[in-house]
């Protein structure tokens, strides 16, 4: 679940708890495919069966806590306080992740409107409730489209942005495609 802040002062459900804080970044990057404009997506792992704009969960290291908080935005307080980065540095190591995993191409990122989206997740393998802080940046350009396209490490596939057809697509994901213009990015 998305934590919007309609939801800050809402009491979190008796059955939420939550027990681990994580972080990530994430680069979107659009581009135009039939003169529709296409988000690219990756695929970490097969056995997730879902897809991803490029991520890199830079902590790679969870905090594991027993949350005891009563409210979303309680919550979301703790988790500032507990996930304290220098995100500079962060974006920086997440860039040479990008060259690793996708392409050895420098990128110029802006941030999104909804640069910072808390989602809630529930894990079935861990039993874990997860409160994940996610920083949303767009790929504005790259020397070489071609990389994005064809990934070193990683599958890709693309969702047209005007279809609204998004299986297998993450949450956070969808989220940000329907609260963000993403067409005025397209990189090509």
């Amino acid at each position: 679940m998305i934590i919007t802040t309609q939801h800050h002062n809402q009491p979190l459900p008796t059955e939420i708890k939550v027990e681990r804080f994580d972080m990530a970044i994430n680069f979107y990057a659009i581009v135009n495919i039939d003169k529709n404009p296409h988000l690219i997506c990756y695929d970490y792992n097969p056995i997730w069966n879902s897809w991803y704009p490029f991520y890199d969960d830079i902590n790679k290291t969870p905090i594991f806590k027993k949350s005891t908080t009563s409210t979303y935005k309680q919550l979301i307080n703790e988790c500032n306080k507990l996930l304290n980065i220098n995100l500079e540095n962060k974006v920086s190591l997440a860039k040479n992740r990008f060259k690793e995993l996708v392409c050895n191409d420098e990128i110029k990122l802006d941030k999104l409107d909804n640069f910072i989206v808390y989602e809630l997740k529930y894990s079935k393998s861990t039993k874990v409730y997860t409160l994940y802080k996610l920083f949303n940046y767009v790929i504005t350009d790259i020397e070489n489209l071609d990389g994005l396209l064809k990934p070193k490490a990683l599958k890709c596939k693309t969702f047209n942005l005007r279809q609204q057809n998004f299986q297998n697509l993450i949450s956070n994901a969808e989220y940000i495609i329907k609260q963000e213009n993403l067409e005025r990015f397209c990189i090509n």
